[in-house]
C-alpha cells in the first residue's frame, strides 16, 4: 500500500471481471471532452505493452479530433 497507494498494496488496476476486461474494458475517451483515460484499467489492459498501446491510442485519438 505504501507504494501503490491502492489497498493491500495490490496492482492491476480495477478488478478484472468479464464486464470491464479485455474488448469490454473501459475506453480511453470519454464522455467529457477533453477528458481522456490511459493505463492499466482502460483497453487493452495491464502489462507494459497494454498500457503503452492504452497511451499511444488516447494520443491518437486526440491527435484526430484537434486536427493535429
Amino acid at each position: 500500500a505504501r507504494y501503490t497507494a491502492r489497498e493491500q498494496g495490490i496492482v492491476g488496476g480495477i478488478g478484472q471481471r468479464i464486464p470491464t476486461f479485455g474488448p469490454f474494458g473501459f475506453a480511453t475517451r470519454t464522455p467529457c471532452k477533453s477528458l481522456w483515460l490511459v493505463g492499466d484499467s482502460t483497453h487493452p489492459g495491464e502489462g507494459t505493452a497494454g498500457v503503452s498501446y492504452s497511451a499511444l491510442t488516447a494520443v491518437r485519438q486526440i491527435e484526430t479530433s484537434f486536427c493535429l
